[in-house]
């Protein structure tokens, strides 16, 4: 786990973002944990396992990816989700109020979301990044057009900001973060 988190600081430090590197300096201060446990693993990690090694993808994805079943997973279910959201997503949180390492000031986890799936516009209280680790995605802001978005791409959502992903032949793997109103209840659909 030593690794994982020493990654993510790393990232988020050289990103240039303010709040990923305010979430970096957040890391940095959490007492060293070390974990063992194993998980029930997901079908949903099938995209995870399956996912061909794309030469872009940045040196996480590989760790993530070994340590699949070692980390805690779990589908999307978001009221109103759409069953090809359900089916096709998943997260794991590593810090939050209820997560491997207990913070209730900020959530920081993994994100897979499969092939050719078109996630929905969607909000939240909570001021959001993105590190794309593996899988060129397409991703919107408010109105704005569609913009690919490939590995090493830091991408920053503003609290309550309609946002949406959609894959194409690549599953996505990114790094999330939240700060600010982490509570779930605001999640909303558009």
């Amino acid at each position: 786990m030593h690794i994982l988190i020493s990654s993510v600081v790393e990232i988020f430090h050289l990103s240039g973002n303010s709040t990923a590197r305010s979430i970096a300096d957040k890391l940095e201060r959490l007492p060293d944990h070390a974990f063992a446990t194993q998980f029930a693993s997901l079908p949903h990690l099938k995209h995870l396992r399956d996912a061909p090694n794309i030469s872009d993808a940045h040196p996480l994805a590989g760790i993530i990816k070994t340590m699949a079943d070692h980390l805690p997973w779990q589908a999307l279910n978001p009221e109103n989700a759409t069953s090809e959201i359900v089916n096709g997503s998943c997260f794991c949180h590593i810090v939050g109020p209820e997560s491997l390492i207990r913070d209730d000031t900020f959530r920081m986890g993994f994100y897979l979301q499969a092939s050719d799936l078109y996630y929905t516009s969607h909000s939240h209280n909570a001021e959001e990044v993105y590190f794309v680790l593996s899988g060129t995605a397409l991703w919107r802001k408010d109105n704005a057009p569609f913009a690919l978005q490939s590995p090493g791409t830091l991408i920053h959502h503003l609290p309550n900001q309609p946002h949406t992903m959609h894959t194409q032949k690549e599953p996505l793997l990114a790094l999330w973060a939240w700060v600010g109103d982490i509570g779930f209840e605001s999640y909303t659909f558009h």
